[in-house]
């Protein structure tokens, strides 16, 4: 069945491709192999990146004088986390933004794949359109395609139908099931102040993450966390994480080792900046990992720039933009 978008007679009423395409198209992942092990991976790792940024983020328990935190005020920091790592996630929603994505495969082999999207939320995950590398639309009719598939999301998020509220079902779980890998976070780790030390001309607190023996994982994608070392830095007087690298320590098994593996060795980076007043989110980073599905072996190297976050708003806000970039878009191509 195809969907229409845009109210009856105006300019940007669009046939669009079918639903199941436009599912398709929502937070693809650019044609990497064996997705699952990537998902599990570096979805991990990001949350562990985000979770300890807000656990820095505690101004209540800053420490003054430069002295180093207390066990008591290092607790503090891990309590307040949860409701911080919230109110980004849902910040994020608001926002689109431009990602550059470079993968290769192996460490030291050319750039095989280097693509320029922005990122687009949605109320059910995220769209992507491509872009050339200073973030104009590839092809203008994809784009006012792309435009149209957008605003007939963002319309069923705001009017669901029952696949739709299906969709939003699933989603809520997916968020959910990340603000308890949040949680665990405070669980499976050690932390260790280990000082302050200059990085790119700034001081920052440096802090180091050791597997908890004792921590059990109470879901698939938490059995990565007791495999994780981690440090991270952060500037104290925004209380929010600068930088981050994690090493895999140990083999990662999937589904005990009959779906898959990651290897030992891996290592991931992230960087952080403050993209808005108060507002804090990634904008780079790196993972590089190996191991195998099944009995095949592959490898896994990408490096990711994240620019030009622009706030939207919330979905009503967000469809009134998206709709009126629409709009923009249809009449500069009818007056061509």
């Amino acid at each position: 069945m195809l969907q229409r978008c845009g109210d009856s007679g105006s300019p940007n009423r669009i046939l669009l491709q079918p639903l199941a395409e436009l599912k398709n198209q929502i937070g693809a992942n650019r044609g990497q192999t064996f997705r699952f092990m990537r998902r599990h991976f570096t979805h991990a790792l990001l949350i562990l990146s985000l979770g300890a940024g807000a656990i820095a983020a505690a101004p209540a328990t800053q420490v003054s004088g430069g002295g180093a935190p207390t066990p008591a005020q290092l607790q503090s920091f891990i309590a307040r986390a949860i409701d911080n790592q919230h109110r980004d996630d849902q910040l994020l929603e608001q926002y689109d933004r431009i990602e550059h994505v470079q993968t290769r495969k192996a460490a030291d082999s050319p750039v095989a794949e280097d693509q320029y999207s922005r990122i687009v939320p949605i109320g059910t995950g995220s769209f992507h359109i491509t872009v050339t590398p200073n973030a104009q639309p590839a092809d203008p009719a994809q784009y006012r395609q792309q435009l149209a598939m957008i605003q007939n999301s963002l319309q069923l998020a705001l009017q669901p139908d029952a696949r739709e509220k299906q969709d939003l079902a699933k989603y809520q779980k997916r968020q959910e099931e990340r603000a308890e890998l949040v949680s665990d976070i405070a669980k499976a780790f050690r932390f260790t102040w280990l000082g302050r030390e200059t990085r790119n001309g700034i001081l920052l607190a440096k802090v180091r993450l050791d597997p908890d023996p004792s921590f059990v994982p109470p879901s698939r994608i938490a059995e990565v966390l007791p495999h994780v070392q981690a440090t991270i830095w952060f500037d104290e007087s925004a209380s929010q994480v600068v930088h981050i690298e994690a090493q895999i320590t140990t083999d990662v098994s999937i589904g005990g080792g009959v779906l898959g593996k990651i290897y030992r060795g891996g290592q991931f980076w992230l960087e952080q900046a403050e993209i808005a007043p108060g507002v804090w989110e990634p904008v780079a980073y790196d993972y590089e990992f190996a191991g195998r599905k099944f009995v095949f072996g592959f490898e896994e190297h990408e490096k990711t720039e994240v620019s030009q976050y622009r706030h939207l708003g919330p979905l009503p806000q967000k469809l009134t933009f998206i709709r009126n970039e629409l709009n923009n878009a249809t009449s500069r191509h009818s007056g061509d």
